[in-house]
């Protein structure tokens, strides 16, 4: 599951997870983000969602040694980092990688 924050319908300003928490360790946060008027719950999807797109799109690699270099990357704890230092050997599939996850993002 993803994390939660919410976002201030009167000013636009987006409170993390972290921002909440931190804020309110250091005294500084006294409102509660119980009024739909004002606020808007958001809920991101966690790792897990990019996780699958990272999968998806080593599905749409040709390149046989990058399939393996990609697929060896996203193998456990940082995968993302590992992932995209793979992606940086391959100038075309970085462009493509940006796009693919782009649209993902936004449900195309």
């Amino acid at each position: 599951m993803g994390s939660e924050g919410f976002i201030d319908l009167h000013d636009g300003q987006v409170w993390t997870e972290t921002i909440i928490e931190a804020s309110r360790d250091a005294g500084l946060l006294e409102d509660e983000f119980d009024d739909p008027s004002r606020w808007l719950t958001i809920v991101g999807q966690g790792s897990a969602a990019s996780y699958r797109t990272m999968q998806r799109f080593i599905a749409t690699v040709d390149d046989h040694d990058a399939v393996g270099r990609l697929t060896d990357a996203i193998d456990g704890k940082g995968a993302f980092r590992r992932f995209y230092t793979q992606l940086e050997r391959y100038p075309e599939l970085l462009t493509r990688w940006h796009r693919f996850n782009n649209d993902t993002r936004l449900g195309q």
